[in-house]
């Protein structure tokens, strides 16, 4: 999900994909680790990838999650393989 984002912004922006990119994962890290103590609605706390991926051990997995992680991931490839084939 997370190279997804990097992964498209290559496609146009090839300069700022890896600093964004990090901000990204900076922005998930900080909303899956203070979210639940600021008490941060759901709503703000599912922009988080980690959100939706089951806590193991002990947490029941279920695919609809994970596919759907993996569905927006490809989906967000591609801007760059549409970046890549514009130049």
């Amino acid at each position: 999900m997370l190279i997804g984002v990097s992964v498209a912004l290559f496609g146009f922006l090839p300069r700022l994909a890896a600093s964004v990119g990090w901000a990204v994962l900076a922005a998930c890290v900080l909303l899956e680790e203070f979210g639940r103590p600021l008490q941060l609605s759901k709503r703000v706390l599912d922009l988080s990838p980690f959100a939706h991926v089951p806590e193991l051990p002990g947490d029941d997995v279920f695919a609809a999650p994970l596919v759907w992680l993996a569905l927006i991931s490809a989906v967000r490839q591609l801007p760059y393989a549409l970046g890549v084939a514009h130049l």
